[in-house]
């Protein structure tokens, strides 16, 4: 085991076991203000006893104190806006473009540092703080086709491992990241008639599992704790897919869920966040959605389908308040991306037209937009620096509210077609992984791929040997579309993004298996009219195959490869026109091609010519 060991700061250490507490006030009102009162009185008795001209300059000055104690903005007190602006102004709040994730990560959450502890018996990334040790976990299958269409998300409430004396405090946290289908503006247009709007390009799923300091605990014990604690959210999670991340799958998810993509400045403004070329701006929910009897009434997978570029729903609890009772500490952020000021404002009219559906209410962070980007992080909700840990993280809420927040997982990715009970048939065309995708057709399958994957953000590179296939698709799509047709052979390309991955569809003849590694977010696409045995091995090493109806021949070659039975063989040659096979891990689905508009217009007809 490896761990780095962090000195607790002033502001982060605690004594002993640390649970969150509510500031101290009377009627309402803070100790502060009472004492700004006070003072300014006493100023006031002061100086009327000396002079009239010491207490003409006395007066404005109480009078000041008063209002900056007692006045009120937006709903909250001038003092409290005071403090908001020094902190906003005392910190660093901007990193270079070139800068990885270890530097939004010292912006972010200064002291903090990356290493590496063992969890039953895989090697898993540790982020350390002053405040205590994070370990995360990915949930969701990390297959191109899921196994499962759907998966249920717990609450992290749930997660929590029930107090006891013989350990630290636990803080669990849900942090879900969506990226919507948008590109230029036809494109978009036809993927969003196809989905009804519904699909996202993609969606994410972590979990942070953080131990608190404690006294008596020092940091070998408290990193065997986050081991324990881990285990038992995983015991927890039943079957829910899920796995450890390593130290570099972790700096990247960090990155990624930030929307950091190295190549822009990071700034913070008041009300927004300058990260990844985007606008972010992070709201926190004030009041707590009430739960709803109808699952399909679920507020997570709402707020993940606002109209965003790219949303990012946190929700962290605990840890438990002494022992398991009716309230827990319990915090909900949401965090918005666009690329410019009037489609922010448009989603965050939305975000509170989904909360108020629910009787929820959230505030934007003024002035603490960089405190939300922390929230919003994969570290289970430590601190912000400046604030004492006491008087940060959320006040109690009810564990049965905390509970309920529960959320459906899946659905994402490109539709091809819809299956026999006329639902989408989706793959994960994009992943943080390189992908390899086999067709067996014609150009105009590849091209409804193509046209679809820009809609998810993608730009296209075709290499091909017969560009007059592909002159009339870019000619329909215009100057501008994100597409490129050259010769096969060598090519620099930038690195894949989340937000703008990479297509590679390769047009040319019988071509060997690629047995690279790969990159994340970069796809690659082997089109081919008809498959024979020359075909085996990029057959073989593909992650998925699209296959047109086959002559028999073709499917006693695709069978041999894929390890399918002899009944799908038969199907596979006797499939209709107008059908697709989805192979994937010797499962096949079976869907039927559908055309927007648009498509037809731009490439035509989808039926094989056998």
């Amino acid at each position: 085991m490896t761990v780095e060991t962090v000195s607790p700061s002033p502001d982060t250490a605690v004594s002993g076991m640390f649970y969150p507490r509510k500031p101290k006030r009377v009627f309402g009102l803070s100790a502060g203000q009472i004492v700004i009162v006070q003072v300014a009185v006493l100023g006031i008795a002061l100086a009327a006893k000396f002079h009239v001209a010491a207490l003409a300059a006395v007066v404005p000055i109480a009078a000041g104190l008063v209002i900056l104690g007692w006045g009120r903005m937006r709903g909250r007190w001038l003092s409290e806006w005071f403090s908001v602006w020094l902190r906003y102004r005392s910190r660093e709040r901007r990193i270079e473009a070139g800068t990885d994730a270890m530097a939004l990560l010292a912006l972010a959450h200064p002291g903090s540092r990356v290493s590496t502890v063992d969890i039953e018996g895989t090697s898993a990334a540790l982020i350390a703080d002053g405040e205590g040790l994070v370990a995360l976990l990915e949930l969701g299958e990390a297959g191109v086709i899921p196994s499962r269409a759907w998966h249920p998300l717990p609450s992290p409430a749930s997660l929590l491992p029930a107090p006891a004396a013989d350990t630290p405090p636990v803080r669990i946290q849900l942090l879900l990241h969506s990226v919507a289908a948008t590109s230029i503006a036809p494109v978009a247009a036809s993927y969003r008639q196809l989905t009804g709007g519904r699909l996202l390009a993609s969606e994410r799923a972590v979990v942070a599992v953080r131990v608190q300091r404690a006294e008596g605990w020092p940091e070998e014990d408290l990193a065997r704790a986050l081991s324990g604690a881990v285990r038992k959210v995983r015991a927890k999670l039943g079957d829910v897919p899920h796995r450890a991340l390593g130290e570099v799958a972790a700096l990247r998810v960090l990155t990624e869920f930030a929307g950091h993509d190295g190549t822009h400045v990071a700034q913070e403004g008041w009300a927004a966040l300058h990260l990844g070329g985007l606008l972010h701006s992070v709201h926190v929910a004030e009041r707590f959605p009430q739960p709803h009897p109808d699952p399909a009434h679920a507020l997570l997978p709402r707020l993940l389908r606002l109209p965003a570029t790219t949303t990012t729903v946190s929700l962290t609890a605990g840890p438990w308040p002494g022992q398991e009772g009716q309230e827990v500490p319990a915090q909900l952020a949401i965090r918005l991306a666009t690329p410019d000021q009037a489609s922010l404002a448009s989603a965050a009219t939305a975000l509170k037209q989904v909360l108020a559906s629910d009787q929820a209410q959230a505030r934007r962070l003024e002035g603490e937009q960089m405190d939300g980007l922390l929230a919003t992080l994969p570290l289970a909700g430590p601190t912000p620096p400046g604030l004492p840990p006491e008087s940060y993280f959320g006040p109690a809420r009810r564990t049965g509210a905390v509970m309920s927040l529960t959320s459906p997982y899946g659905g994402s990715g490109l539709m091809i077609g819809v299956n026999r009970h006329q639902e989408p048939l989706t793959f994960k065309i994009f992943r943080p992984e390189a992908t390899r995708i086999v067709v067996i057709g014609g150009v105009p399958i590849a091209q409804t791929v193509a046209v679809r994957a820009m809609a998810l953000g993608a730009h296209i590179l075709v290499q091909t040997t017969r560009p007059w296939a592909w002159e009339a698709f870019s000619r329909g799509l215009g100057a501008g579309a994100p597409l490129t047709v050259m010769a096969p052979g060598p090519v620099t390309v930038p690195p894949g993004h989340p937000l703008h991955p990479l297509l590679t569809i390769v047009d040319a003849g019988p071509v060997a298996a690629d047995r690279s590694q790969g990159t994340p977010w970069h796809s690659t696409l082997v089109l081919r009219d008809d498959l024979s045995p020359v075909d085996v091995d990029v057959l073989g090493r593909a992650d998925l195959a699209l296959l047109q109806p086959l002559h028999p021949a073709e499917a006693a070659v695709a069978v041999s490869v894929l390890g399918l039975s002899r009944d799908q063989e038969s199907w596979l040659a006797r499939a209709q026109p107008g059908m697709i096979g989805v192979i994937h891990r010797r499962s096949v689905r079976w869907a039927a091609l559908s055309q927007t508009p648009y498509e037809q217009q731009l490439i035509g007809s989808l039926n094989r010519v056998r």
